[in-house]
């Protein structure tokens, strides 16, 4: 009797630690969604401007059916397609506890690459992209 109380008592306190691992890995991660970088529509897009902080700019327009890069040369065509491809397709392989969100805040202000898409309507997109990682 006392066997089966303790299997009772050691399932309850499992429960117990799995709800309370479940709850709390939920309120240690941002709540950014992973497709929400993505522009799927690339044909709409007409210009990117790419700044880092060290001041290098790069301005990409497209002019009827070429991109020329800062208003001055030709773009190859199969940089562009890469480009236009990985912003159609770009996603978060996972979220940042936010333990490190200041952390990876810092890193993007001083290290990141900010990236702008715009249509001929206006801004599509906006983002700062870091550094590369391992994987």
């Amino acid at each position: 009797m006392i066997r089966r109380y303790r299997i009772h008592i050691v399932i309850i306190l499992l429960l117990v630690v799995l709800l309370f691992m479940f709850i709390s890995r939920d309120n240690k991660r941002s709540t950014v969604n992973g497709n929400s970088f993505a522009v799927l529509n690339t044909s709409d897009i007409t210009k990117i401007f790419m700044a880092d902080r060290k001041g290098t700019t790069i301005k990409l327009i497209k002019s009827e059916d070429h991109w020329f890069i800062n208003d001055k040369y030709k773009v190859r065509e199969d940089a562009i397609g890469m480009l236009l491809n990985t912003i159609s397709q770009i996603r978060i392989k996972r979220t940042v506890p936010l333990i490190h969100e200041d952390q990876v805040i810092k890193e993007l202000a001083s290290l990141g690459v900010k990236i702008e898409m715009h249509s001929k309507y206006g801004l599509i997109k906006s983002y700062t992209i870091g550094n590369t990682t391992e994987d």
